[in-house]
């Protein structure tokens, strides 16, 4: 399956879901805003996630590393998904808050190989795993 990688801002507010900020729903679209208005004047992503974003990848700027479909929340995968790779979305609306999210990478899907086509069993088949980081962020987004 396709893999991308990608970074976000992440503003929750009170009632969003997992959310422990105490800023009204309102007040953190209106943040979100400028936010997206100082990304498109050339403000530098990684600080502005590493200053404002209220999800754990915030201290690696907003990274998540890679991930693939049904592995974050609908809204925000389509988004992700739909971005070429150094694109930036608009504000994206999840039942976690407001997002900006910007396509960092690409992975191509990977080749499984069946063992009838194998000529030695032995190969080895790579385990899929989440890096630590990114597995609290996905942990925090599902």
């Amino acid at each position: 399956a396709e893999q991308i990688n990608a970074s976000h801002i992440l503003l929750m507010y009170a009632g969003s879901e997992r959310s422990s900020a105490t800023r009204g729903k309102d007040e953190a679209e209106k943040q979100i805003g400028e936010i997206a208005q100082q990304l498109e004047g050339g403000a530098d992503f990684a600080e502005l996630a590493r200053a404002h974003s209220d999800c754990g990848s915030a201290r690696a700027g907003g990274d998540l590393g890679s991930f693939g479909r049904g592995q974050m929340v609908k809204g925000f995968e389509d988004a992700a998904f739909a971005l070429q790779v150094g694109d930036t979305s608009g504000v994206v609306e999840t039942p976690f808050g407001f997002h900006i999210i910007r396509r960092t990478g690409c992975s191509p899907p990977r080749r499984v190989f069946a063992p009838e086509f194998v000529d030695d069993a032995q190969v080895p088949v790579p385990e899929a795993r989440v890096p630590e980081p990114v597995a609290g962020v996905l942990g925090h987004l599902w």
